[in-house]
């Protein structure tokens, strides 16, 4: 080796030792920092979709509250203001709800009978034989407060008559079948 060298001119040798340089330095690059650079690239990105979804963590939360107070809105469209309770505490609960609702529309409630009580697919149907005495007005006030106290009602059966005869506004005696429907599964 030392021959080889003592033969080569000092132009020679020093391009051979920049080649040995240039070598030295791409060995270093690809091997030490192309991977270091590449791993900071990927931790870069990490750090942007993170960001990303952080920044958009606020719009989840405010979708989120939105999509609840819809559900909310759903619920008190259906069961009105219902709770959720045993089956028992909720025909009290209803025929108290008469009571207050017949006092402010001017109705007279004469009776509440719990009917028979069927399970329909996934909801307990629940009824009521109702007696009330009105002005016609004061029977349609009647039965838009129902709804809008205890939700979703249905009324099966009625028969309406008048206990007085020859007057513009007439008494009505009503008779009605009204069922309230609650998912099963909250007894």
């Amino acid at each position: 080796m030392d021959k080889l060298l003592a033969q080569l001119d000092a132009r020679s040798l020093q391009m051979l030792a920049i080649g040995l340089c240039l070598v030295l330095v791409v060995v270093i690059a690809t091997r030490g920092v192309v991977p270091q650079v590449k791993k900071w690239q990927s931790q870069q990105q990490s750090v942007r979709v993170l960001e990303t979804v952080r920044s958009g963590q606020d719009d989840v939360q405010t979708q989120m509250a939105g999509l609840q107070a819809e559900i909310a809105a759903i619920r008190k469209n259906m069961r009105g203001d219902l709770p959720e309770m045993p089956l028992q505490q909720l025909e009290s609960y209803i025929i108290g709800r008469f009571q207050v609702v017949s006092w402010s529309s001017d109705m007279d409630l004469l009776s509440v009978r719990p009917g028979i009580n069927q399970n329909m697919k996934r909801f307990d149907e629940i009824s009521f034989d109702v007696e009330i005495s009105g002005s016609y007005p004061d029977l349609f006030r009647w039965l838009w407060a129902l709804g809008h106290e205890l939700g979703f009602v249905v009324v099966k059966n009625f028969q309406i008559t008048p206990t007085s005869h020859g007057e513009t506004d007439p008494k009505l005696l009503a008779r009605l079948n009204i069922v309230f429907y609650q998912p099963e599964d909250v007894q």
